[in-house]
C-alpha cells in the first residue's frame, strides 16, 4: 500500500503543491521548508513549535484525549483556579457553579510564566521516586546477602561448639538449623514481597518518565500543560504508594542473630537448645520525596496568601538562665520536633526545648554568629549583611528584611534584587522565613505583628497581631516538612501554629 505523502497546507491555498517537512502544533498545519522559514520570521508565529511531519501521528494521537474533558468528551475551554483543573462548559454547570475564579484556558496559559519550572517539577518528582525506589531495591538485595552471611556465621559458630559436646548436641544443633532456615525463608519471602511492590511502582513510574520525555520532544507547551494535570494525579498516586510502603514494617531491614544459651558450655545434661533465633528490624534509610503532591499550580502568588490559615498548637515560655533577662532573637525546629532558641541576652546561650516547653539542653556561650552543632562544635562562620540582621534561603534565592527602610527583599545568590516590597512605616521588619511555596513570613517587632508576602512580593496580609500575644516578635521560623510556623517574642514567649491552605 502506497504511503500518503503530506503536502504543505499553506502552499495549497496558493494552488501550489509542495511536500511538507514539518507540522506546526499551534496552527495544526503541515508546512514545507520554505513556509517554515517564513513561519519562524513572523511575529505571530515565530514561537510556534514545529515538529517533523513524521512525528505528527504520535502528536495527534494524544491531542484529542488531552484537549477533551474525560467526563463529557467536550473541548476543554476554561480553567478553574480554585480547583486547579481544566474544565468544559458542562463541567462548569455541574461542578463549578459557585467558583469565582474561572478563566479561559488560553488566557491562563498565556499568564503562566512558571510553566517550565512546573513541568520540570513533574520530571524531578518522577526522578525522585525512581532514585528512591532503586536505592531501597539495592538495600533489599544487600539485606538478602547479609542474611545469608549471618546465617552461615551462626551455623559455623554452632558447628565449632558441636565438637566439644556429645550426641545430644547434634539433636539440638539440627533443631536450631531448621529453625534458622525457616526464619530465613520467612524473612526472604517478606523481602521478596517488598521487592515485588517496589518493582511494580518503579515500572509505572518508568512508563510515566517515558511519557514525560516524549512530551518534551513532541508536544507544544500548551499540550504538555494540559497533559500535566493528568500526569500529576498519576505521580501523586505513586508517591502515596511509595510513602505508604516506607511506613510499612515490610520495608525494614532484617537481621538474624543468635543468643547463645548461657549453660551451653557448662551443663550438657540440661542443654535443650543452642539459643534463640532473634530477628531484629532496623528501619531502612527513609529517602524522603523532595516535592510530594506539588503538581502544576495556577493559583496566583498574590491570591495564595489569602488562603493561608493558622491554627494554634501551643505556647510556652523560655526558661530563664543565669540572668533573669531573656532576649530571644532566633528560633528553629529540628526534625524530631525539638525547638532551638537563641538567647542573645547576657546569658549568651542556645536553648533546646520540646514542644511541651521542657528544657533538654542549655549550651553554647560564644557570642559570635556561627553555624554550631548541638555539641558546641563550630561548623562554619557566616558573613553578616550590612543592613539586615536576618536572612533565609529557599530555591537558590535569599530573602531578608531591613528595619531601617521597612522593606522586604528577594535576591539572587549573587545579590541581584528580584523584588522589593514595603511594610508600613515603623513596622521594623526583622525576622524572616519562607514556606515551601515561596511565601515570605516576616516578624515586625515594633508593630507587634507577623506579615506574609506572596512569592512575587506584590501583595501582603497580616497573619498575627498583639491580640494573638505578640510583643516585640523577632524570631520566626517555618518548618516546611511539618507546615508549622514558630514565632517568639524577645521576652521568650513562643507560639506554634499549624499552617493550612
Amino acid at each position: 500500500m502506497a504511503t500518503l505523502i503530506p503536502t504543505c497546507d499553506i502552499c495549497i491555498t496558493n494552488n501550489i503543491s509542495k511536500t511538507a517537512c514539518g507540522w506546526c502544533l499551534e496552527c495544526e498545519e503541515a508546512i514545507c521548508s520554505d513556509c517554515e522559514k517564513q513561519h519562524r520570521r513572523m511575529k505571530l508565529t515565530k514561537n510556534h513549535k514545529i515538529i517533523p511531519v513524521e512525528d505528527k501521528k504520535m502528536s495527534i494521537s494524544n491531542l484529542d484525549s488531552e484537549q477533551e474533558c474525560n467526563d463529557h468528551s467536550r473541548k476543554l475551554d476554561f480553567f478553574c483556579l480554585k480547583h486547579s483543573q481544566p474544565c468544559c462548559v458542562t463541567c462548569i454547570f455541574e461542578k463549578h457553579k459557585r467558583c469565582q475564579e474561572l478563566k479561559p484556558l488560553p488566557e491562563v496559559e498565556k499568564g503562566m510564566t512558571s510553566f517550565d519550572s512546573s513541568f520540570a517539577n513533574l520530571e524531578d518528582r518522577v526522578e525522585d521516586i525512581i532514585e528512591s525506589i532503586t536505592s531501597l531495591l539495592k538495600e533489599k538485595q544487600e539485606n538478602k546477602t547479609r542474611l545469608e552471611v549471618q546465617k552461615n556465621t551462626i551455623i559455623t559458630k554452632v558447628q565449632n561448639i558441636q565438637r566439644s559436646i556429645n550426641s545430644h548436641f547434634n539433636k539440638v544443633q539440627q533443631s536450631l538449623t531448621e529453625e534458622l532456615e525457616k526464619e530465613e525463608q520467612i524473612q526472604n519471602e517478606r523481602i521478596d514481597i517488598c521487592i515485588e511492590k517496589l518493582s511494580g511502582i518503579l515500572q509505572k513510574v518508568d512508563k510515566l518518565s517515558s511519557k514525560l520525555e516524549q512530551a518534551k520532544q513532541h508536544k507544544s507547551e500548551f499540550q504538555a500543560f494540559l497533559a500535566a494535570f493528568e500526569w500529576d494525579k498519576t505521580i501523586e498516586k505513586e508517591e502515596k504508594d511509595w510513602i505508604s510502603l516506607q511506613t510499612d514494617k515490610i520495608s525494614d531491614r532484617v537481621d538474624i542473630q543468635l543468643d547463645l544459651s548461657p549453660i551451653l558450655m557448662e551443663f550438657e545434661k540440661d542443654l535443650t537448645e543452642f539459643g534463640k533465633i532473634e530477628v531484629t528490624y532496623s528501619p531502612s534509610k527513609k529517602l524522603l520525596l523532595e516535592n510530594p503532591n506539588q503538581g502544576p499550580s495556577l493559583t496566583s502568588a498574590s491570591s495564595a496568601i489569602y488562603k493561608i490559615n493558622l491554627t494554634k498548637i501551643c505556647s510556652f515560655e523560655t526558661p530563664s538562665g543565669t540572668s533573669r533577662e531573656t532576649l530571644i532573637t532566633d528560633i528553629d525546629m529540628l526534625d524530631d520536633g525539638r525547638i532551638v532558641l537563641a538567647d542573645n541576652s547576657s546569658n549568651r546561650r542556645l536553648v533546646l526545648m520540646s514542644q511541651e516547653g521542657e528544657t533538654l539542653i542549655v549550651s553554647l556561650d560564644d557570642p559570635t554568629f556561627q553555624f554550631v552543632h548541638l555539641s558546641g562544635k563550630v561548623l562554619s562562620s557566616v558573613w553578616k549583611a550590612d543592613y539586615a540582621d536576618y536572612c533565609c534561603v529557599h530555591n537558590n534565592k535569599v530573602y531578608y528584611a531591613t528595619s531601617s527602610s521597612d522593606a522586604v527583599f528577594e535576591a539572587k545568590l549573587n545579590g541581584d534584587i528580584v523584588w522589593k516590597s514595603y511594610c508600613q512605616k515603623y513596622d521594623f521588619p526583622d525576622g524572616i522565613t519562607t514556606d515551601a511555596s515561596g511565601n515570605v513570613f516576616v516578624a515586625c517587632k515594633s508593630s507587634k505583628k507577623v506579615l506574609v508576602f506572596g512569592k512575587d512580593g506584590k501583595e501582603s496580609r497580616i497573619l498575627l497581631t498583639k491580640e494573638n500575644g505578640l510583643n516585640n516578635p523577632r524570631a520566626i521560623h517555618y518548618k516546611r516538612e511539618m507546615n508549622i510556623l514558630l514565632v517568639c517574642n524577645l521576652s521568650g514567649q513562643c507560639f506554634l501554629y499549624k499552617v493550612t491552605n
